[in-house]
């Protein structure tokens, strides 16, 4: 499985990643906690991260 694209939704104990393949199509969902996060994150290898931007995210 090759994740090009992954989506972390950040908090403040746990992550959504949210992978993609190359067609855009869903191949990776999984809940991370902090310590995890760098780990899946090295495995997968994706092409291109994205991660919530808002107002509140920065608090």
């Amino acid at each position: 499985m090759k994740v090009k694209a992954l989506a972390i939704d950040i908090a403040k104990f746990v992550f959504q990643l949210f992978g993609t393949n190359a067609n855009h199509k869903p191949v990776y969902i999984k809940k991370v906690t902090r310590t995890q996060l760098l780990q899946q994150i090295l495995k997968l290898g994706p092409d291109e991260m994205v991660m919530e931007v808002c107002s509140s995210s920065n608090y």
